[in-house]
């Protein structure tokens, strides 16, 4: 198994992070802690080793070939005096490069000007100078580093990869300094470039021509080698040393770099990653949108998204987790698939558009049906209050509609019982193994053991009120939900055996085994949710309950309630620029609304917010895959639209928006967040082939059985 060496900091939680990736990866690995310029200590013990290194030791050296790479993930301002990391580039980057050497991998290496630094003669990265940054960095825009809401979401966001001649759009930084609110990529000195260095990733933004320019002979770079060391982008973002399962914070985490060190250092995983994808709801409407004028155009953009989506899945072993959201055959609800699908009227749909809407909407239904190996299904239901999931606790007791298909054991008239396990006044269960022979009532199976149930309320009616946390209230529910599934012609692989949970909604333990008896493996939930009624003890990134996986998931939607990049009727954090923080101040809608004034100003701002987008979210779904192996999701009735034009007639989802301009001419015409989302990620998997592969959700489940 290929072994690599983290040297880091005590104060960052970098090298745990990268650790969980190496591991899911199959790649063995051992943290160093950089603790003074002459002290160097491991983490945890090695063999043969009692004693800290001095880092510019023979012993040091020694140690270092033990490895297949040695990465070296600084954590400090280009304006730090700590002088801990010096060795790494003073002795092992200077002198350490025999061919029995291991590569070494500097993130983010300080190369300034506020230490002293013994550097060779044809080193060609120039040494930053905070009082002089643009003639020693390059600072592509003053304060785009300054967080907001938590999001680092504008740095670096595209570049350019000179051996793959490829671009991705990941974020990147080299350099951090002025409290974390300035950031740069590193200057190269072009006459120094020699056949020991090696230029591998570049700024590559659109707009450059109207952002600083670099002195003359000066070069931007993301990435460069020199002999047998790559010098990269930081793996973490700025203001943050500290690392959480909160979302605002492992957005902070910079996953693609960790990959792309692998690459440069030859490091073969046991085991590649399968990168997955959900739709959350994907085929609904609702008319009470203010900014779209027609809900049937809505749907015409999802059916066209998803006959696209199959098209992309198809060719690359790809599928799609579905989560329609089911109950509404049962429950009085508008809008969902089931309504628009068998709904009377033109309602969900504008008056005299039922039957056109009703069409769209039956063949979206054929796709999927037509197509299992690029779509899958689970369970997803809103049908409790406020359209949260049923299966919350908190709910109580409730009045729901039981479903009466025959053949199904907990169909109406069957009896079910209405027993809250937390009454101390409605019976109580019993394992029959201890049971008296005398004990009767109503006989159940769970976990596979054998029980009675005595003296408990049951119900043969349709229509029960039933309390929400009960084993039998899951069963009721979760069968309901499958049978209206097998009506569509959809039916729910236990074989997956994966659902997908309203509000983050857990229900306990009684649901858990529910899901168990049904044959289900697991269900995602977004990291920093609660959930419900507690949960298993142990690592929140590996939460499990016997056979049962909690997998973690990340919202990836490009704005919400079909709020597109920015206009001045919605809310400003259903946007883009605010649900992302992409904007600092105002520097993309403008001071004086200048983005609903100036179709100039928008197109220009607008290709920046989608490049700072594309790269986050990019991000953001890579850390749940490498670090916690998990997915990423959207509504595709917020992230299937197409980025809208302002026009006489207002907000248009389906019109041309971006015309391109000179510089800018990215995207031209429509942009439509949920098929560039899949294509960035594509051509990230492309780099990172050895690494990642798009799967389904039972290889996911297979790799993190394997992980553990």
């Amino acid at each position: 198994m290929p072994k690599v060496l983290l040297v880091s900091g005590l104060d960052t939680m970098q090298p745990y992070v990268a650790q969980t990736a190496l591991r899911a990866l199959g790649i063995e690995s051992d943290i160093l802690f950089v603790v003074s310029s002459a002290s160097y200590r491991l983490l945890t013990p090695v063999a043969g080793i009692t004693a800290p290194f001095n880092p510019t030791s023979s012993q040091m050296r020694d140690f270092l070939k033990r490895y297949q790479a040695v990465l070296v993930c600084w954590t400090q301002s280009a304006t730090t005096t700590f002088t801990g990391y010096d060795p790494t580039l003073t002795t092992w980057l200077s002198s350490w490069n025999a061919a029995d050497d291991p590569p070494v991998v500097h993130f983010g290496a300080a190369i300034s000007t506020s230490r002293t630094l013994s550097l060779p003669a044809n080193f060609p990265i120039i040494p930053f100078d905070s009082a002089n940054p643009d003639s020693t960095a390059y600072r592509w825009a003053n304060g785009i580093f300054t967080t907001a809401g938590g999001f680092r979401n504008r740095i670096g966001t595209r570049v350019s990869l000179t051996r793959e001649n490829r671009t991705v759009y990941v974020r990147a930084w080299n350099y951090r300094w002025s409290s974390d609110n300035e950031c740069a990529a590193y200057l190269v000195d072009q006459n120094l470039l020699s056949s020991e260095s090696e230029i591998l990733a570049m700024p590559d933004f659109p707009d450059a021509q109207r952002l600083n320019q670099p002195p003359t002979g000066k070069l931007p770079v993301f990435g460069l080698r020199y002999r047998n060391h790559y010098l990269l982008p930081a793996l973490q973002g700025p203001s943050s040393t500290r690392w959480s399962s909160r979302h605002s914070s492992y957005n902070a985490f910079h996953p693609f770099w960790l990959l792309y060190a692998l690459k440069l250092a030859g490091i073969q995983p046991v085991r590649k990653l399968p990168v997955v994808f959900e739709f959350d709801h994907p085929a609904e409407v609702s008319s009470s949108n203010p900014y779209v004028s027609r809900e049937l155009d809505m749907v015409r953009a999802m059916r066209e998204t998803f006959e696209w989506v199959r098209d992309f899945a198809k060719a690359r072993g790809l599928q799609i987790l579905w989560s329609s959201r089911t109950g509404a055959r049962y429950e009085t609800v508008t809008g969902y698939w089931w309504d628009m699908l068998f709904g009377t009227g033109d309602a969900p749909f504008d008056p005299g558009d039922g039957a056109a809407g009703r069409a769209e909407a039956q063949r979206i239904l054929q796709l999927i049906q037509q197509n299992p190996d690029c779509f899958a299904f689970g369970v997803h239901d809103h049908t409790g209050p406020s359209g949260d999931g049923f299966n919350a606790p908190a709910w109580g007791s409730l009045a729901r509609t039981r479903h009466s298909d025959p053949g199904y054991e907990w169909a109406a008239p069957n009896p079910l019982p209405i027993w809250d396990q937390r009454s101390s006044t409605q019976g109580y269960a019993i394992n029959r193994k201890v049971a008296p022979t005398s004990a009767s009532g109503f006989n159940f199976e769970m976990n596979g053991q054998a029980y009675v149930l005595v003296n408990a309320p049951t119900t043969t009616q349709a229509t029960a009120t039933v309390p929400a946390g009960s084993y039998f209230t899951a069963c009721m529910l979760l069968e309901r939900a499958l049978a209206e599934h097998a009506l569509l012609g959809l039916p729910i692989d236990g074989g997956v055996g994966y659902t997908n949970h309203a509000g983050n909604r857990h229900g306990g333990r009684g649901w858990w085994e529910a899901w168990r008896r049904f044959g289900f493996k697991g269900f995602r939930w977004q990291p920093g949710a609660a959930l419900e009624l507690g949960a298993p003890n142990g690592d929140p990134r590996r939460l499990r309950y016997r056979d049962l996986d909690f997998v973690p998931t990340a919202n990836l939607d490009f704005s919400l309630s079909w709020a597109g990049l920015y206009h001045s009727a919605a809310s400003y954090a259903d946007t883009a620029l605010g649900r992302w923080g992409l904007e600092n101040g105002t520097e993309l809608r403008g001071a004086n609304n200048e983005w609903s004034n100036d179709m100039q100003w928008r197109r220009e701002k607008g290709v920046v917010a989608l490049r700072r987008w594309l790269s986050a979210a990019i991000d953001s779904w890579l850390f749940m895959v490498l670090a916690v192996q998990g997915t990423g999701y959207v509504h595709p009735n917020n992230s299937a639209l197409h980025v809208r034009r302002f026009s006489d007639n207002g907000w248009d989802p389906i019109g041309d928006w971006l015309e391109g301009f000179p510089g800018n001419q990215v995207w031209t015409g429509v942009f439509n967040p949920t098929k560039e989302l899949l294509v960035e990620m594509d051509s990230v998997i492309a780099v990172l082939s050895d690494y990642l592969k798009w799967g389904t959700i039972r290889e996911l489940m297979q790799v993190r059985s394997e992980v553990g």
